[in-house]
């Protein structure tokens, strides 16, 4: 009735510790019913800070990046950049992805 956008829509706006739950509850729901699924693999990507974050006198270098819930999909590839480097990760559920290793091999050959 309010179409396919709201869920996204609320996710914008919902902290994570709401959001991943009632993901999981909708991709199950999705699963049941294979033939709606929508997406197989999510990409985000995010502008980060043109300049390393310091805290106080100590500077960041090491970012730990996560990503959307998991929404049916079979992976997510996060994005982000920070100063100078570029960092990703892939995010998949053990149920979906029988060789998680493959795919940062494969992102890794692409890059190549």
């Amino acid at each position: 009735l309010l179409g396919p956008e709201l869920v996204p829509e609320w996710l914008d706006h919902l902290p994570p510790m709401v959001a991943e739950p009632l993901m999981k509850l909708y991709a199950r729901k999705r699963q049941r019913h294979p033939e709606n699924l929508d997406v197989n693999v999510v990409v985000s990507n995010v502008r980060g800070p043109a300049r390393p974050w310091f805290f106080r006198f100590a500077v960041a270098d090491e970012i730990y990046l996560t990503g959307p819930p998991d929404s049916g999909a079979v992976a997510t590839f996060v994005f982000w950049d920070y100063g100078d480097r570029l960092y990703f990760a892939i995010l998949s559920f053990a149920d979906s992805v029988d060789e998680p290793d493959e795919l940062a091999v494969g992102l890794g050959h692409s890059l190549d």
